[in-house]
C-alpha cells in the first residue's frame, strides 16, 4: 500500500509544483520575493543575501549585491559575505595593537605612539614638543616616550622633570684650596680664600698675601710675614707698648752708659755718646780729654800735641842747620884779593814716623736682636802696619803700609799736597808739616822690631764698638 503511494506521487504530484523561484497561489505560480523571506540555511529557495548585502528581487530570482568593505564571498557558500581579518596584515605597525571589528579593525597605539592624520600606522609623539614635555630644562624625546635633563651642578628630581641645585660644599665635590672656603650658588660654587690669601687665576688655589710688602707697620718695628698674616716685631732699642712700638731712652734711668766726661744723647733705638763741651774725644786713650795741655798731653817724650783742623796730632819736628862756604872772583885791573862768602842755610825737617802698634784689640759688637736681647762678639785683631814719611820739602809723598782693621776713619788731612786715599782703616800720613799721623816714633827708630811697637788700650764702649781708628 505505501509503495503503491509513493509512485502515485513521483508519477503525478511533481506535475503539479511551481518551478524555482514561484510558489502556487490558487493554483497558479506566482513569483516569489525571496528577499523578503527569511535566510533558510539549509534552503537554497529561502531569502539568500547575506545580512551585509542588499537583495534585489528579479521574476523568478534575486539578486544580491557585493559584500561590503571588509567581507568577501564565501567560497563555499556564496550567498554569504565573510569578514575580512585586517589584523592579519598588522596595518598597526609594531608600537599598536590591532582590533579586528567587523567589516573593519582597529589600531591601539602604545603609549607614547599615536595614529598621525590619514594613517593607522601608530608613530612616535615628540612630547618635548609641546610645552618641554613638562621638563624644567632639558627635554630629550625617546621612542614612545621622552627624558628630562638638568644643566650642570642641578640633579634631577623623583618626578623625572624637576631639578634641585646640587650644594657642592656640603657634598665635598668642590676643589677649593684649604687657605678658602667654598661658597654655593644656583647651579655650582665658588671658591674665596681666607683673610691674608688671594685667589689665583684657577679659580681654586688660595695664595698667602706678603702684607709686608705694603710697610704696614709703624716706624720702629720690623714686618714679619706669616702664612695668611704678619707681625710687627719691635726693632733693637725699642720697646713694645699698647699703641705701637716705643723708643727706649737709655740716657734716662739709673744706668748711664757714658762715662762721666760725656754726654749721653738719646737716640730713635739708639745712643751717643758725646764729650763735653770742654773736652774732645781723643782716640789714643780712648777717653775725653781737653785739648794738648801739658798735664793731658797724650803724646810721648820729644813729640810735640798739636791741634791741626780740628784734630790732635803728635808731632816729631827735628831742625837741621847746614853751612855752605863760596868762593867768588872778580876781574879787575887791580890787585885785589879773592872774596870767599860764605851762606849759612837752615832747613826743617819734618820726620814723621807714625806706627800703629801691635793693638790686643777687643773690639764688642752691640746689636739687639728681638726685645732687649744683646749679642755680644769678641773679635781679636793684631794689625801690624808700619809707615814712614819723609820729605825735604814738604811735597813728597813716600812708601806707605796700609794697616787695616780699624772701622772709623782717621782724620786724613788734604789740602791738595798729601793726596791722602779717603780709605776705611787704612792708616797713611802726609808729608807735608803739619800733617802726621796717629803717633810717632823718635827719628831712627828701626820700625821693623817689634819691641818698637807700643800698644794702645782699645776702646770699648757699646756704642764705640769699632772706633779704634786714631786721629
Amino acid at each position: 500500500m505505501i509503495i503503491r503511494s509513493l509512485v502515485f506521487f513521483l508519477a503525478f504530484g511533481e506535475s503539479k509544483r511551481c518551478d524555482r523561484g514561484y510558489e502556487k497561489i490558487n493554483g497558479r505560480c506566482v513569483d516569489r520575493n525571496e528577499c523578503t523571506e527569511e535566510q533558510d540555511l539549509f534552503s537554497f529557495d529561502s531569502g539568500t543575501c547575506d545580512e551585509t548585502r542588499k537583495c534585489t528581487n528579479t521574476e523568478g530570482s534575486y539578486n544580491c549585491d557585493e559584500c561590503a568593505d571588509g567581507f568577501e564571498l564565501d567560497a563555499w557558500y556564496e550567498k554569504d559575505c565573510l569578514d575580512i581579518d585586517e589584523c592579519s596584515d598588522n596595518p598597526c605597525g609594531e608600537n599598536g595593537d590591532c582590533i579586528n571589528t567587523l567589516g573593519s579593525f582597529e589600531c591601539k597605539c602604545h603609549a607614547g605612539f599615536a595614529k598621525l592624520e590619514n594613517s593607522v600606522v601608530c608613530e612616535d609623539i615628540d612630547e618635548c614638543a609641546e610645552e618641554n614635555g613638562g621638563c624644567d630644562h632639558f627635554c630629550e624625546n625617546s621612542a614612545g616616550s621622552h627624558v628630562c635633563t638638568c644643566r650642570a651642578g642641578f640633579e634631577i628630581s623623583r618626578n623625572g622633570r624637576s631639578c634641585f641645585n646640587i650644594n657642592e660644599c656640603t657634598e665635598g665635590t668642590h676643589k677649593c684650596d684649604n687657605n678658602g672656603y667654598c661658597k654655593d650658588l644656583e647651579g655650582g660654587y665658588e671658591c674665596a680664600c681666607k683673610r691674608g690669601y688671594e685667589l689665583l687665576a684657577n679659580k681654586q688655589t688660595c695664595e698667602d698675601i706678603n702684607e709686608c710688602l705694603n710697610d704696614p707697620c709703624v716706624d720702629g718695628a720690623r714686618c714679619i710675614n706669616t702664612l695668611g698674616s704678619f707681625d710687627c716685631e719691635c726693632l733693637p732699642g725699642f720697646i713694645q707698648r699698647l699703641s705701637g712700638c716705643e723708643n727706649i731712652n737709655e740716657c734716662e734711668g739709673y744706668t748711664n752708659p757714658c762715662a762721666d766726661s760725656e754726654i749721653c744723647m738719646d737716640l730713635p733705638g739708639s745712643y751717643r755718646c758725646d764729650c763735653n763741651e770742654d773736652l774732645e774725644w781723643f782716640m789714643i786713650r780712648g777717653e775725653c780729654q781737653q785739648e794738648c795741655h801739658k798735664k793731658n798731653n797724650p803724646c810721648p817724650k820729644d813729640h810735640v800735641c798739636k791741634k791741626i783742623d780740628g784734630f790732635r796730632q803728635c808731632r816729631l819736628e827735628i831742625t837741621t842747620t847746614t853751612t855752605t862756604t863760596t868762593t867768588t872772583t872778580r876781574s879787575s885791573t887791580k890787585k885785589v884779593l879773592p872774596i870767599e862768602s860764605t851762606t849759612r842755610t837752615t832747613t826743617t825737617t819734618t820726620i814723621v814716623t807714625e806706627t800703629i802698634l801691635g793693638l790686643p784689640k777687643v773690639i764688642f759688637y752691640v746689636a739687639i736682636i728681638g726685645a732687649g736681647i744683646l749679642l755680644i762678639g769678641a773679635i781679636i785683631g793684631i794689625i801690624l802696619a808700619v809707615r814712614s814719611c819723609k820729605s825735604t820739602s814738604g811735597y813728597d809723598y813716600s812708601s806707605g803700609i796700609k794697616a787695616r782693621g780699624a772701622s772709623l776713619p782717621m782724620h786724613r788731612p788734604n789740602d791738595g799736597h798729601g793726596n791722602m786715599p779717603d780709605t776705611l782703616g787704612t792708616v797713611y800720613c802726609g808729608s807735608q808739616s803739619g800733617y802726621s799721623g796717629r803717633t810717632t816714633l823718635p827719628h831712627g827708630t828701626d820700625t821693623t822690631r817689634s819691641d818698637s811697637f807700643r800698644p794702645i788700650p782699645p776702646r770699648t764702649k757699646q756704642n764705640y764698638m769699632s772706633d779704634y781708628d786714631y786721629q
